[in-house]
């Protein structure tokens, strides 16, 4: 700590000041190398205590007398001394966050927080009391400590509400899943002198989609779409930004992070003003793309990468796809495909295009329009689809199932379970159907991901091999899918997801079923 600077180690980061969102005042302490905490060290053992909750033993000097740590709340050149109870009792009984946000606004206390977490809230619980034995010291510990009594079991409250009173109530806990049914986002920002995050806080693991239209220079619109619910957020920026951002999101957290560079470098005082609305029917949002490039990947398909005639990103849920319009002879023809991540796309690719693989069939009428030379602009849905994060969530082994065309949507589940960082997989197994070694899509940058990651494995199964086809061959059978079910096999999965045209789909779920695979563990991609 800059012991010079008593403001520069406020967020519970190590980020410079100029990485804050606004400003922090002055604060009114009059020696800033004057300050301490009541941390302990042990100087002969060289082992320090802290009392912070955070478990980070900062490095602090003492305070002079006559001085407390509240002088570090009083705020100087504000005006405002939050050290008495009378601002202290404006956020008593209430959610508090945005009076903390008013003065404190710099720190992270997202990190702080986060160390602190217990667990979920429970509506109400019942308590189990039973007698507890008086403390008692342990006969196998000589240390002179004491052994805690155990805590009393807390059982949820069964369903004894009336339904008029079940029936008003917003969104329960589900104590089962440890999730709430609705999410609702919660909005921040930070920034740098050269850019501006906007930030999103969803929960973990809820797949969402985003859509962002950048309107004008300082003037966005951010669609979140949870499921069948889409948060609508208008945001004026107070200062240009440029086009377009880049989008991270984790998975595992929940957080979306929108970073936009500024156009001009500065430190802003505010983001500006945003509005928020929740849509709760599914809406035809329409957004036009135009084809940007077309390269052949097999003897009857193509990727297709569609750019945005106006300025709108879009990132679409993991294993959902999107409704693809376009005019044919004067009659709107519609098809669904899946994007695909961009890694995974064999072609090069950068945001904010859209990449497709698509096989054009004969009597297509858009697979061969689109992929024609002369193809107008198309008109892209927003992404529709059932697939939960959360099936996958307790599941390390995992089989992923491919006929065609059906592996679009197994790449963005692959590329998921690789990167996973929370319960890691173990093993994932891809099984690739196709009937020639000319129809396997994507086929270079899978193996190539199969040397890198040890945990995937890929077999090709073709039902009309040629040439002088080693691998295996047929289509998918009993003798195929049994070892999958099986715990003492080494194909074992505890999941599989399952893609392909309807017959496929039909015929190995038939036999996964058979062979005792539970249907709650199996998900289907549906077109």
């Amino acid at each position: 700590m800059d012991k010079s600077n008593p403001k520069l180690n406020l967020t519970g980061t190590n980020d410079p000041p100029q990485t804050i969102g606004k400003k922090p005042p002055s604060l009114g302490v009059t020696n800033p190398n004057s300050l301490s905490v009541s941390n302990s060290l042990d100087v002969s053992n060289k082992k320090v205590t802290t009392t912070s909750a955070t478990g980070n033993p900062r490095n602090k000097c003492a305070l002079k007398p006559g001085h407390s740590l509240m002088d570090w709340i009083r705020l100087g050149s504000s005006g405002l001394d939050l050290s008495g109870p009378d601002e202290l009792m404006k956020g008593i009984g209430k959610d508090a966050t945005k009076l903390f946000e008013d003065v404190h606004a710099w720190v992270n206390y997202e990190q702080l927080l986060g160390k602190c977490y217990v667990g979920p809230l429970r509506n109400s619980a019942i308590i189990d009391l039973e007698p507890l034995k008086p403390l008692t010291k342990t006969s196998s510990d000589n240390s002179g400590s004491f052994r805690l009594p155990v805590l009393p079991f807390l059982q949820t409250s069964s369903a004894k509400t009336s339904p008029t009173k079940s029936a008003n109530t917003s969104k329960e806990y589900n104590v089962k899943t440890g999730e709430n049914a609705e999410v609702v986002p919660r909005f921040d920002w930070i920034q740098k002198t050269s850019d501006l995050t906007l930030i999103f806080y969803t929960r973990p693991l809820c797949n969402p989609g985003l859509v962002i239209t950048h309107k004008s220079s300082n003037q966005l619109e951010v669609r979140i779409q949870i499921e069948r619910t889409t948060h609508v957020y208008s945001v004026e920026l107070s200062h240009d930004v440029n086009y377009p951002c880049a989008m991270k999101v984790s998975y595992e957290t929940g957080k979306i992070e929108l970073r936009f560079v500024k156009t001009q470098p500065q430190l802003w005082t505010n983001y500006g003003v945003l509005e928020k609305q929740k849509l709760t029917e599914f809406e035809g949002l329409q957004l036009e793309y135009e084809i940007l490039k077309r390269e052949t990947i097999t003897h009857d398909s193509y990727a297709v990468i569609l750019q945005p005639v106006k300025k709108v990103l879009l990132f679409n849920p993991i294993g959902f796809h999107i409704s693809v319009t376009s005019n044919v002879n004067g009659v709107d023809v519609t098809r669904s495909y899946t994007p695909v991540p961009i890694q995974y796309c064999p072609v090069d690719v950068t945001a904010p295009t859209l990449p497709l693989l698509i096989k054009s069939y004969e009597l297509g009428i858009l697979s061969k329009h689109i992929t024609s030379a002369d193809c107008s602009p198309v008109r892209i849905s927003q992404s529709k689809g059932s697939f939960m994060l959360t099936s996958l969530k307790e599941h390390t082994n995992i089989g992923l199932l491919a006929a065609g065309s059906g592996i679009t949507p197994i790449l963005s589940v692959l590329q998921y379970l690789l990167e996973r960082t929370s319960n890691k997989v173990e093993k994932v197994q891809l099984l690739l159907f196709n009937k020639t070694e000319q129809d396997i899509w994507c086929r270079k940058i899978l193996e190539k991901t199969a040397e890198k990651d040890a945990r995937l494995t890929i077999r090709h199964i073709l039902s009309e091999p040629q040439g002088d086809w080693q691998g295996e061959v047929g289509r998918v059978t009993q003798e195929l899918i049994a070892p999958l079910a099986d715990p003492k096999s080494q194909s074992y999965v505890t999941f599989c997801c399952i893609c392909g045209p309807n017959p496929f789909n039909d015929l190995s779920e038939k036999l996964l079923k058979g062979s005792g695979f539970p249907a709650e563990r199996l998900h289907f991609f549906q077109g």
